[in-house]
């Protein structure tokens, strides 16, 4: 009896023994980015001491302290990287502390570098794409990233994101992979029944937890097939094509025209330069791409004219084309710049109507056409809206 009784005081004893251990088969991973994983390590435990568990990455804590309730081959805890970047490279520490002291087991994470993100056209299109009024076209970009904890893909126009309607759709759909860890997408954006206005700077953007990328793609519409670009050293058989309207004639004839007659500044008008019988729109692109500048007289009547705004529109898609600062507008009315169309609102705009800005204006309308219209600096006149 008494031997029993001395064996069971020694298993009661046994069982108060200050036990504390933490494992892990795990000590070294290698991951890709974009892989997720999961890490593991064991707590064993005396069951009469009170016993808190955590998870710490190069030293500091990333979960909360947890209590651990006693089983007879330990307590598990685990933690769960997902979509994992080269930032999660480091040392994962699991640890166990409690009255009798502390535990801790270190896993060393390496993570490598893999494709991406990346984003690359497709054959189809190319970093400039030129297209005639009226026609659709489709824009195309290949995205390429490792699998990510968040990942969007969108489109842009001139800086704003587009939604998709009835003249824009975008599809920026999932692309079959066999790796698990990388991800594909085809970011597609097409234009219906492209006008003018969609000539502009378009973007496919690629943005994930691993990084943004864009791809950039000028559009331009034209309502011909646009001619070469003229070569600056070569000699414009005109320094400027003045596009008007008829009701605005007599401040042309006998304010503009005589100002740049008397200069010697070689200019282009309709009722003097257009061949009887030649198509008409043969006659504006070649005025236009025979001239250096183009000088539009802006007044409420010119917006309200459909041939005025032909010419102009001519003149604005080969600016665009050709990337100079040929446009010039004078405003002979008071007008607000938030009022003109888009394409205009980053042109040289003299306003004639503001008596400021009327002083001197045509010394620096002649210096202005009688300078480059390549130079990035020329565009500055009067007012820039």
């Amino acid at each position: 009896m008494d031997r029993m009784l001395e064996a069971k005081e020694n298993f009661d004893l046994s069982l108060q023994e200050e036990v504390l251990n933490v494992t892990s088969t795990q000590t070294n991973i290698t991951l890709y980015e974009g892989s997720t994983t999961t890490l593991h390590c064991r707590v064993i435990f005396s069951e009469a001491f009170t016993t808190d568990a955590y998870w710490l990455f190069n030293g500091k804590i990333v979960t909360k302290p947890k209590g651990l309730h006693h089983e007879v081959n330990g307590a598990s805890l685990s933690l769960k990287l997902k979509h994992v970047t080269r930032a999660q490279s480091g040392m994962y520490t699991c640890g166990a502390n409690s009255t009798i002291g502390l535990q801790t087991h270190d896993i060393a994470v390496s993570v490598h570098r893999t494709q991406g993100p990346a984003l690359y056209f497709t054959k189809k299109t190319e970093p400039y794409v030129g297209i005639v009024n009226g026609t659709n076209v489709t824009l195309h970009c290949l995205g390429i990233y490792p699998a990510a904890l968040f990942d969007d893909a969108f489109w842009l126009f001139n800086g704003s994101q587009i939604k998709s309607n009835k003249h824009f759709e975008v599809n920026n759909g999932f692309v079959e992979n066999k790796e698990e860890n990388i991800k594909k997408r085809l970011l597609s954006l097409t234009i219906y029944n492209a006008e003018l206005e969609d000539s502009g700077n378009y973007s496919c953007v690629l943005n994930t937890s691993h990084g943004l990328r864009r791809k950039n793609i000028k559009v331009n519409v034209t309502f011909f097939r646009v001619k070469p670009c003229p070569d600056e050293e070569l000699i414009f058989k005109y320094d400027v094509f003045v596009t008007y309207s008829r009701r605005d004639s007599d401040w042309v004839n006998s304010e503009l025209l005589s100002l740049l007659s008397k200069n010697h500044v070689k200019y282009c008008i309709d009722k003097l330069h257009f061949k009887l019988g030649h198509p008409i729109l043969n006659s504006i692109t070649d005025s236009v791409y025979q001239s250096r500048y183009v000088l539009a007289v802006w007044s409420r009547s010119y917006a309200a004219s459909k041939f005025c705004k032909q010419e102009l529109d001519y003149a604005l898609q080969k600016s665009f084309h050709c990337s100079d600062y040929s446009v010039i507008l004078i405003g002979l009315e008071s007008i607000n710049p938030k009022t003109l169309p888009k394409p205009l609102r980053a042109r040289t705009f003299l306003n004639y109507s503001d008596s400021v800005d009327r002083e001197g204006w045509e010394k620096r309308l002649i210096k202005h056409l009688k300078g480059s219209a390549n130079n990035k600096f020329a565009h500055v006149l009067g007012t820039v809206v």
